[in-house]
């Protein structure tokens, strides 16, 4: 018995080696051998969209770093701590529409499949659409333990459950879209991306300011029941519509616009800043634009998805 260095496999050197047994038993065990000489084959399977999928990863758990280090703070926004995650996350959104184009043209133009992208898609979302607005719950309404009282202590209570209800919830969504949602045309429950944005902006209009004594009780145990209310329509079986065309692009557009303004504000840049600030009702106008058509998804498109079916059986009892 002989073993190759390195390897510790065996090679058997028999005296039957050139019959057909003998034949067989080398080749396999010199595929043995050659598969060990790759220990990282992974890399060979990564695909362009496959970083961009990754870049989606990367914002997510840097979002969560963010807001555990309120980074917000060294920029002079004490009070918007949270700014650079929510930007993270929005652009994460961005870098998960893209992949997926992405990865059609790669197989448009090259003929490559991405095996592994479905996969780690669905982990980069679990971490940037699920993970990091739980997290950013809990850090915008939580009030610190050294200093809460007895009723601040019940509102953190309150704002932990909100938060593993909208993380475990989201996970079971794209468990749901993973196992059967990519061979529909529509999806089964509101997706992880529009969930995560509204939190985002929910969170950037309506936050306690530090320098007050005020708890916002009441300001707390509304975001976290639409927060709730939200996670309830991604594992429920209500219908949401993919979209395309105009629509999308009027969203994108409102999306980019929060995201600019968001970004002059945390590096206080002075051009075009008055466009992207203005107000209405003292809230950031882009932020109420897209909050606005994003709930008008998460709520107004079962309702129509809803009354289009009842039409169509209607109509179809009507031909009967």
């Amino acid at each position: 018995m002989i073993c190759r260095i390195g390897t510790g496999i065996p090679l058997l050197i028999s005296r039957n080696s050139g019959k057909a047994g003998g034949n067989v038993a080398s080749k396999r065990i010199r595929k043995k051998i050659k598969g060990t000489r790759h220990r990282l084959k992974i890399f060979k399977k990564i695909k362009i969209a496959d970083f961009v999928t990754m870049g989606n990863c990367m914002c997510g758990f840097l979002a969560m770093l963010s807001f555990r280090g309120r980074w917000g703070e060294y920029i002079g926004e004490k009070e918007l701590f949270f700014l650079p995650g929510i930007i993270l996350i929005v652009f994460g959104m961005i870098l998960d529409g893209v992949d997926g184009e992405v990865a059609r043209w790669e197989l448009k133009k090259f003929g490559v499949k991405n095996r592994i992208g479905h996969y780690l898609d669905s982990i980069a979302d679990t971490i940037t659409f699920c993970l990091a607005p739980a997290y950013l719950i809990y850090s915008v309404y939580a009030i610190p333990w050294d200093t809460a009282s007895s009723g601040d202590i019940i509102i953190n209570i309150v704002v932990i459950i909100t938060s593993l209800i909208v993380a475990l919830f989201g996970m079971l969504r794209l468990a749901k879209f993973v196992s059967s949602a990519h061979k529909l045309d529509m999806f089964i429950g509101l997706p992880t991306p529009p969930n995560a944005f509204i939190i985002c902006v929910l969170c950037f209009l309506f936050h306690p300011n530090p320098s007050t004594e005020e708890n916002y009780w009441t300001m707390k145990i509304i975001i976290c029941s639409i927060a709730i209310l939200l996670a309830f329509l991604m594992v429920s079986d209500y219908k949401y519509p993919k979209i395309y065309g105009k629509v999308r692009t009027i969203f994108s557009g409102l999306v980019f616009l929060f995201i600019i303004s968001l970004t002059l504000k945390v590096f206080n840049i002075k051009v075009w800043k008055d466009l992207t600030n203005m107000e209405i009702f003292g809230l950031n106008l882009s932020a109420v634009l897209a909050l606005g058509v994003a709930l008008f998804y998460a709520i107004g498109s079962p309702v129509i998805m809803e009354l289009k079916e009842r039409k169509l059986v209607d109509l179809e009892l009507d031909d009967d």
